[in-house]
């Protein structure tokens, strides 16, 4: 209805807009009223429109109907307008006045459509968009936008039933195809659904974004080898589709192919040279390849490029603590939990650089963050309680191992470390009994208390009990 920017439009028409404004403006400033034909004063009103001036819109509308009091259209006009406005009662009191005049125009139901739906009036606005799909010529545009009306409504099996239906009108609409496969994860029918994505290359083969989207659910179903070929033919058809080098970087990647992976990041760094995740996944490839070197220069460009990217700034905090410069990896770990306080991990690492660097209570302040973020974390508990234990905490390694245990009682590591530390305190009978427990959970671990305390190797119940459920392994 409204024409949102110049890109359509030729250097004769621009200028038509531009004289028609000018004039516009002239007569406003001369309070002289002027005749303009419908389609100068259309224009007058996209103009205003596309620089969100919308008073000025619907004054150039109202003007209109002045003129061409027959020309009903500029009532939809002023609707749409008083919608962008925030004025919802006006513009349904100017629909229902123009549905009185002719109720078959597709545009009166997709304006009232799009207001209930702003209200979040699901129902109204399926309802609308139905009927706005019975007068026109064209639904394949009002299909999107009742598909994500119902995905709102959290209708989902219609929102893909719509997606579907505009997908198959021959759109090359990369993210609707994004969405329809979100929507088939979010239902459990994606394995169920290939055939879609197949048949829309089978009808048109040249679709890049039917080729790309077909590579992502096979991504998606781990059937990595048919998603790089997918990959590869969208590539082959449009050679500068970001999004197809980037998915092919993140299957290479999944492959452990990590040079291909850089090549593929590197082939859409020349079309999105700005990209500041694609220069973190080049480093992430690097690092894999023990190149710390090149790992850091790209996680470093990815940080100059977006400064709050916290992944970025913990990934050289790894890559310094792999490298043993925990005095440099301190200040990059620092800043990642600074810019993602809710990310465990994070803490996690901060913790451990905390520790080597022998700062006692500021990695008990980062482990216990690491606790209460995400208590499940099958790490924590016994990395914690081991920290406690090696600086003469014995208690306080008790107590956390045993939270351990009680959180993740499936564990068998922490009923090991649960046996070293009770032994190193004197509490032989409770160690021995914890120490049964991790054997009968996982016999193959029972090893980490000669890690622990390697005298126990000669402690006889601990023998005892490894070759009574040594036995039961056979």
């Amino acid at each position: 209805m409204f024409e949102d920017d110049d890109a359509s439009m030729g250097e004769e028409q621009l200028d038509d807009k531009k004289d028609a404004l000018q004039k516009y403006e002239d007569m406003i400033k001369s309070r002289v009223d002027l005749f303009f034909d419908v389609d100068a004063l259309g224009l007058i009103i996209d103009a205003y429109f596309e620089n969100n001036k919308y008073q000025q819109a619907l004054d150039a509308c109202n003007y209109a109907l002045k003129l061409h009091p027959s020309q009903h259209e500029f009532i939809l006009r002023q609707a749409g307008l008083l919608n962008k406005m925030g004025n919802d009662k006006g513009a349904f009191d100017t629909l229902l006045a123009y549905e009185k005049i002719n109720p078959h125009n597709a545009d009166l139901y997709l304006i009232r459509a799009n207001i209930y739906l702003a209200q979040n009036e699901f129902t109204n606005a399926i309802d609308n968009y139905l009927l706005a799909i019975k007068f026109t010529d064209d639904p394949a545009p009002i299909y999107h936008d009742l598909a994500f009306a119902y995905a709102d409504s959290s209708d989902f099996n219609s929102a893909i039933k719509y997606i579907k239906m505009f997908l198959q009108s021959g759109w090359q609409d990369t993210l609707a195809y994004d969405q329809l496969i979100n929507w088939l994860v979010i239902t459990g029918r994606l394995e169920s659904e290939t055939s879609f994505f197949q048949n829309q290359i089978d009808n048109d083969p040249y679709n890049d974004a039917a080729w790309l989207a077909f590579g992502m659910v096979s991504k998606e179903l781990k059937m990595y080898e048919k998603a790089l070929h997918a990959f590869e033919y969208c590539l082959l058809i449009a050679n500068d589709n970001i999004q197809g080098y980037l998915e092919q970087g993140d299957v290479y990647f999944i492959l452990e192919q990590y040079e291909a992976a850089i090549k593929s990041y590197e082939n859409s760094l020349t079309y999105f040279p700005g990209n500041a995740v694609t220069y973190y996944n080049i480093g992430e490839c690097y690092e894999r390849l023990n190149d710390f070197t090149k790992a850091r220069e790209h996680y470093t460009r990815a940080i100059r490029l977006y400064p709050d990217l916290a992944a970025a700034w913990y990934s050289i905090g790894m890559v310094l603590s792999y490298q043993e410069k925990a005095y440099e990896a301190i200040h990059y770990l620092k800043k990642s939990v600074e810019l993602e306080p809710g990310n465990a991990e994070f803490w996690f690492a901060l913790a451990d650089c905390e520790s080597t660097l022998g700062h006692f209570n500021e990695a008990i302040a980062c482990y216990e963050n690491v606790i209460d973020l995400e208590p499940d974390n099958e790490d924590i508990y016994a990395e914690y309680a081991l920290f406690l234990f090696e600086h003469n905490q014995i208690k306080d390694a008790i107590e956390t191992i045993q939270m351990g245990i009680k959180t993740l009682p499936q564990n068998a590591e922490h009923y090991y470390y649960a046996a070293c530390f009770l032994y190193s305190d004197g509490k032989l009978q409770m160690a021995y009994e914890e120490f049964e427990q991790g054997l009968i959970k996982n016999f193959n671990d029972h090893k980490i208390i000669f890690e622990v305390l390697p005298p126990l190797q000669n402690d006889y119940r601990i023998i005892e009990l490894i070759s009574r459920y040594s036995d039961n392994q056979i």
